[in-house]
């Protein structure tokens, strides 16, 4: 039963992002692959930056905005090296 209610949630959120123009894939964020490439992540570390990006503004912790995801995705490496 729950797995039933996850999915219909995924599948109004999804109408949602359609009606509304909303992020919800990570071809749908306002940077790309390159600017996190440029930042020195290869390989699979864009795909998981990107998806890290996508929760972010589906989570609403950051705007779709280049800057600003540049900024969030700054601190969190930031974040991430302070922790090694």
């Amino acid at each position: 039963m729950a797995a039933r209610q996850e999915i219909a949630r995924a599948q109004e959120y999804a109408e949602e992002c359609k009606e509304k123009n909303l992020c919800c894939r990570v071809t749908d964020l306002a940077v790309r692959g390159n600017d996190l490439a440029a930042l020195g992540l290869q390989g699979e570390q864009i795909g998981e930056g990107l998806r890290l990006l996508l929760e972010a503004v589906v989570t609403e912790k950051c705007p779709n905005e280049k800057i600003y995801l540049l900024e969030y995705f700054s601190e969190k490496l930031k974040k991430m090296a302070i922790r090694l």
